[in-house]
């Protein structure tokens, strides 16, 4: 009950075929077959439950990988997303990205993990690295030094794919 519990399973006998919930059990004589058998059919209720709720967790923690929410490198966020300063021009501008700087050749990580969907020089990002993590989540990484991966390459979360560059 209390491995139920932890687990968020709040009835014995949910999404069981069981006659009887455990409660049952208290007031039979366990000496008979039957009621042997009936806690048998529990048990295997309680196993495809706990593998049930094992496989969900499991798809959680594989689903958070590709969440990228870990910096791609360390230095001081120069630029943050949102409106900002125009660089380039007059007034304000939409930034949709950060920008980190630090020491040239610095490793840059994945964000999350994912899929390597561009390599190569893009206009006013220089040499460019894209990663689409699923989910309707895609990473852009420019301004790059060296990228170390190519198309098609699956990352993992925290791998390095490239160098900082300007």
């Amino acid at each position: 009950k209390r491995l139920e519990k932890m687990a968020g399973i709040e009835n014995a006998s949910r999404g069981g075929n069981s006659r009887r919930n455990i409660d049952d059990l208290e007031n039979y004589d366990m000496n008979c077959e039957e009621d042997v058998e009936l806690l048998k059919e529990m048990l295997d209720d309680k196993e495809k439950e706990i593998e049930t709720f094992i496989e969900d967790v499991e798809k959680q923690f594989a689903y958070l990988e590709t969440v990228p929410d870990k910096m791609p490198a360390e230095g001081r966020l120069t630029s943050k997303y949102g409106n900002r300063k125009d660089p380039f021009g007059k007034g304000y501008r939409f930034h949709q990205g950060i920008d980190i700087a630090n020491d040239r050749g610095t490793d840059i990580r994945a964000a999350g993990s994912g899929v390597i969907t561009f390599v190569g020089y893009r206009g006013g990002y220089g040499k460019t690295i894209i990663i689409d993590h699923g989910n309707g989540y895609k990473t852009l990484y420019g301004h790059n030094s060296k990228n170390l991966v190519k198309i098609g390459d699956r990352v993992e979360k925290g791998a390095v794919i490239a160098k900082i560059g300007s």
